[in-house]
């Protein structure tokens, strides 16, 4: 974004971005679509989980009961804390079931015990917020391709335990070129099994 000509469509605040709007970048795979505050982009976790979503490498949408669940509930993804969680917590959670029909989910969250990371990367996100990527899989070999809004020390081989909430069922391309499904995450809590 910095340096980039953009076009904004929005609400403004004497002469700058203030409510809601989007700031789109002529050169940029990630975009702003959201709440502004002072000229800058200050998300929602639902606006920002629904921001990454829309990276060009690895698109997903939100389901309408995901976004709902984060809308409501956006503290239980910025605290990094376990307390809370499982009172929101779908006990009968199935990968297979939620695969085949992703929309009927999306207003719990699930706990998936050890999962192991494959990738992860850690970057500085809208309003310079700390996000981590993760990718990992459980012993079935079921992808999970996670969002975290935060950082946690946590490595590629580590063995997690997670509260998830899922956001929808996707495909993305590998580096050889093959489309992998994989179930769209976004974290609340993660701990080292």
């Amino acid at each position: 974004g910095d340096g980039n000509a953009y076009k904004y469509i929005g609400e403004f605040k004497d002469g700058i971005f203030n409510g809601a709007g989007q700031r789109t970048f002529e050169d940029e795979q990630l975009n702003e679509y959201g709440a502004f505050k002072n000229g800058a982009f200050s998300p929602t976790p639902a606006e920002h989980f629904a921001n990454l979503g829309q990276y060009n490498t690895a698109k997903y949408t939100i389901t309408s009961k995901a976004y709902d669940f984060l809308s409501e509930h956006g503290k239980l993804f910025t605290t990094g804390f376990k307390s809370g969680l499982d009172e929101h917590l779908d006990s009968e959670f199935k990968h297979e079931a939620y695969t085949k029909s992703p929309d009927k989910y999306g207003d719990k969250l699930i706990f998936v015990p050890s999962l192991t990371i494959t990738q992860m990367v850690e970057w500085e996100s809208f309003g310079n917020q700390p996000v981590t990527y993760i990718l990992a899989s459980d012993s079935s070999y079921n992808i999970y391709y996670m969002h975290y809004l935060g950082t946690e020390n946590v490595y590629v081989g580590d063995v997690i335990n997670v509260y998830l909430l899922p956001l929808n069922h996707f495909t993305y391309e590998s580096v050889s070129g093959n489309d992998i499904w994989a179930i769209a995450c976004a974290v609340a809590y993660i701990e080292k099994a």
